[in-house]
């Protein structure tokens, strides 16, 4: 059971004090066909119990590059999210992709859900909703985030010399420029999670006017952020998140312990002991001060992780493009505590392509 998880300290889910269950319902539940019978979506449950963190995992499993193709104008619209307009039952037919309605679309990939079904005549009237939080937190910045910046003018300066770095492939050029960047973003804006610097890194480059794909799709997973600089250099961007709380693991080793261990499978026993402290190491303050010593070994742990980050690049998606016999720039965009900022190039040379 869900209780046992927490109990045996597998999930520090709710250790805010929620209950468990509410948390999961409140981001995960929702969806309904019928405006009455409501069903969770059960990749982010799933994901969430495997990651042991509450996150937007739908938002990452390869849908958002859409959401900028159609129906932009309106997501840039803080309103919109709480005032959807109702659609036609003829509006579902989704036929015709170059005319259809940005909510029917939303609601056919599960972003939006029905709130209540109305018979007008000879055909139903949906009224339509944001079925959780999970999908909030997904939308909600991609329409405010602009608005989520002390100074907009200088969000975008640093945005621009973030780009410009890149292109460069000067690494402490895009790590100073980040971070200034995400230093303007206000507190109340920020979730430490990777779903969330994406969505900043996503903005940085769209006020950098530079076009990009998000979750682009390959053969092994969905690449972060894809995109192709002015002058022609093709770059894979992978994001991650480095949390001094959690231990360092290699490739191989399993860092989340198998609810279908020993341990779990015994309900009865965790029921009836004493309640033995909890394994959850409580939360650290969120700015702890850093010295120099402290700061360059959290410098060599993201480090670690950014290399990480490489290899999957280079395993799982720049294949895709080095045989179409172009070049690879591989780009490890690591985060820690907030604003800082580790990144990370390797160039993978292009792959002949077959004589005809």
């Amino acid at each position: 059971t869900l209780e046992l998880l927490i109990e045996e300290g597998y999930l520090p889910l709710g250790s805010d004090g929620r209950d468990l269950r509410r948390t999961i319902q409140d981001w995960y539940d929702g969806y309904t066909w019928d405006g009455k019978t409501r069903v969770y979506n059960p990749w982010s449950v799933l994901s969430a119990l495997d990651d042991a963190e509450i996150d937007s995992y739908w938002y990452k499993s390869g849908t958002p590059n859409f959401l900028r193709q159609l129906g932009a104008e309106d997501l840039q619209d803080p309103e919109w999210i709480n005032n959807i307009p109702d659609i036609q039952e003829s509006d579902t037919d989704i036929s015709d992709i170059d005319n259809i309605r940005p909510e029917v679309l939303l609601l056919q990939t599960g972003y939006l859900t029905i709130k209540d079904t109305f018979v007008e005549g000879q055909s139903r009237r949906f009224s339509l909703e944001v079925p959780n939080q999970e999908v909030k937190a997904a939308l909600w910045p991609m329409a405010h985030a602009k608005d989520l910046v002390s100074d907009p003018v200088l969000a975008q300066k640093w945005a621009k010399a973030t780009l410009e770095s890149l292109f460069k492939l000067d690494a402490s050029g895009v790590e100073e420029a980040f971070s200034f960047y995400l230093n303007q973003f206000t507190h109340p804006s920020f979730k430490t999670n990777e779903s969330q610097y994406q969505i900043f890194f996503e903005t940085a480059i769209s006020l950098a006017n530079q076009k990009f794909n998000s979750q682009e799709t390959t053969a092994h997973g969905f690449m972060d952020v894809h995109f192709v600089s002015p002058k022609g250099q093709r770059f894979i961007v992978e994001l991650k998140v480095y949390r001094e709380d959690e231990p360092e693991s290699s490739d191989d080793q399993e860092t989340t312990p198998d609810p279908k261990s020993s341990k779990a499978q015994k309900p009865a026993k965790a029921q009836k002991s004493a309640k033995a402290p909890k394994k959850v190491a409580k939360p650290k303050p969120l700015h702890p001060p850093i010295n120099d010593a402290d700061k360059a070994k959290l410098r060599e742990s993201m480090t670690n992780l950014a290399d990480k980050a490489l290899r999957q690049i280079q395993k799982q998606y720049a294949d895709k493009y080095r045989g179409a016999g172009q070049p690879v720039i591989m780009v490890a965009l690591v985060m820690a505590r907030r604003t800082f900022v580790l990144a990370k190039f390797e160039t993978l040379e292009s792959i002949k392509e077959p004589k005809e």
